[in-house]
């Protein structure tokens, strides 16, 4: 069972990184991952589809997250871009711009109605990324805007079997603190 888990995690974080190197040549994905805010703005005022997918089925808001450009996100939501949209791999612009430590893209983002709680196809949520990634400010965020600790991924891990597990003793005492079962 436990080579299965590290299986997965492993084909997970191969699918987060190959998604955050991602970076589409043209459109609004395009423009976003490039964090050009002019070009955006004339894609939108031309009438481009901001939910437009670009490769693994990112989206410009995604690539606006991972990136850190709160600008761009901003607009992009202000625009009607859904929050909530998920890539390929399920994944949401929350969960990129918790994994990238962006806390004004991850704030901007709950403000919007972000799904904290949103799972990933491997059942992956933003606190789990955050736990493993040692991200503790993220954590904290995710913890004070409800975020479920005790939930489980497609292998039954928690977000504090992930920090026990990759020795994240912060992030691990934040998450028992907030009432993580064992």
């Amino acid at each position: 069972m436990r080579c299965g888990r590290n299986f997965c995690l492993w084909a997970v974080l191969f699918i987060v990184l190959v998604a955050g190197c991602a970076a589409p040549k043209g459109g609004l994905p395009g423009a976003s991952a490039r964090g050009d805010a002019e070009g955006v703005n004339s894609l939108i005022a031309r009438g481009a589809d901001v939910n437009e997918t670009g490769e693994y089925g990112l989206t410009a808001l995604m690539l606006a997250a991972r990136g850190g450009r709160s600008d761009i996100v901003m607009k992009l939501i202000s625009s009607g871009a859904d929050v909530n949209a998920q890539s390929n791999a399920g994944l949401t612009a929350l969960m990129f711009a918790v994994r990238a430590g962006h806390s004004d893209a991850v704030l901007k983002l709950l403000t919007a109605a972000a799904d904290v709680n949103a799972q990933s196809k491997s059942g992956l949520t933003a606190l789990m990324l955050a736990t493993v990634g040692g991200r503790t400010a993220m954590v904290q965020i995710l913890i004070a805007a409800g975020a479920d600790v005790n939930a489980r991924d497609r292998n039954g891990m928690t977000a504090l079997m992930w920090g026990e597990k990759k020795g994240r003793k912060k992030a691990v005492k934040m998450l028992k603190d907030a009432g993580a079962e064992e």
